[in-house]
């Protein structure tokens, strides 16, 4: 028997916990396609067994902030979990995704996509969704004081998707974006997660995918 809990906190958020512990991919990581990263940054541990959504809609954001690494400090793409067990409703919503700047220890402007709006990224029922962030960004140039992705809330409650987190509590690098400003998020270490890389352009690598791409080049 799965049990919700609804509760208001700070500007209309509303906490998911699910009574199950049953996830698709427990403890993984997700798929990485090879051609498309070289680096992995994660809050969460992967075990993702509850979720939160606010209950205002457009507008509301959830991000993990990150510091940029050296080796790899292109931003290839953003990877999150989204609850698929018919909580908030069984009808899959999207996201919209972004990169935001930090600015003297919190998020400042978005800087990507260029134009300085979220992208919208469908979900059709999938838990460890990633949007490919093209062109790529040059982090260490952008946002030299570090990075948070992150996903906004589309719809309000219920009509939008869970964001997944994990069972190891309040993390410090966790935020959430609702009446006009950032504040920490309270519910566990969300799963927004960097995919970089060394490079700024995608690489082409000798798998079957690789290879159909480097077909059309």
């Amino acid at each position: 028997m799965r049990t919700v809990l609804i509760g208001l906190l700070m500007a209309g958020l509303a906490l998911a916990v699910s009574g199950t512990s049953v996830v698709d991919n427990p403890g993984a990581t997700g798929f990485t396609p090879s051609y498309l990263t070289s680096a992995e940054l994660s809050r969460d541990n992967g075990n993702i067994t509850s979720a939160w959504v606010y209950i205002n809609g457009a507008g509301t954001y959830a991000g993990d902030q990150y510091d940029v690494p050296a080796a790899t400090p292109w931003l290839a793409a953003i990877k999150y979990y989204v609850w698929s067990q018919g909580w908030p409703d069984t009808t899959y919503q999207g996201f919209a995704v972004a990169c935001w700047k930090m600015v003297s220890g919190t998020p400042g402007t978005i800087v990507w996509p260029a134009d300085g709006n979220p992208i919208y990224n469908p979900n059709t029922g999938g838990n460890w969704i990633i949007q490919t962030c093209t062109p790529r960004v040059n982090l260490t140039t952008v946002a030299p004081n570090g990075f948070l992705v992150g996903i906004g809330f589309l719809y309000a409650y219920p009509a939008n998707d869970g964001f997944g987190i994990d069972n190891t509590g309040v993390g410090p690098y966790d935020w959430a974006y609702a009446g006009g400003s950032w504040v920490a998020a309270p519910y566990g270490k969300q799963t927004g997660r960097a995919l970089l890389d060394s490079d700024g352009n995608p690489g082409v690598d000798t798998s079957t995918m690789g290879a159909i791409r480097a077909m059309y080049h």
